[in-house]
């Protein structure tokens, strides 16, 4: 999404949130390849989420529940494969 943001004059600032569902592996993935935002279900047991919390941090990331409601202002909805 960058490389397209940089082709366009007055480029609106976004970022994209990949559901990953209950599927934390998908997570992990998709922060190692580069995405900034990933939601998971609450359905992940509880004892997880510290921990994907911090690998989240760790590749400059962030972790929602997308059970949390509506993404913030400027997010887009994105769909693990």
């Amino acid at each position: 999404m960058a490389d397209v943001a940089a082709g366009l004059p007055d480029a609106p600032a976004w970022t994209t949130v990949l559901d990953c569902g209950d599927a934390p592996g998908l997570a992990l993935a998709a922060w190692a390849d580069g995405q900034t935002a990933v939601a998971l279900s609450a359905t992940v047991p509880a004892p997880a989420w510290p921990r994907l919390s911090d690998i989240a941090a760790r590749h400059g990331g962030t972790l929602l529940r997308a059970e949390d409601g509506p993404a913030p202002a400027g997010f887009s909805p994105g769909r693990c494969p």
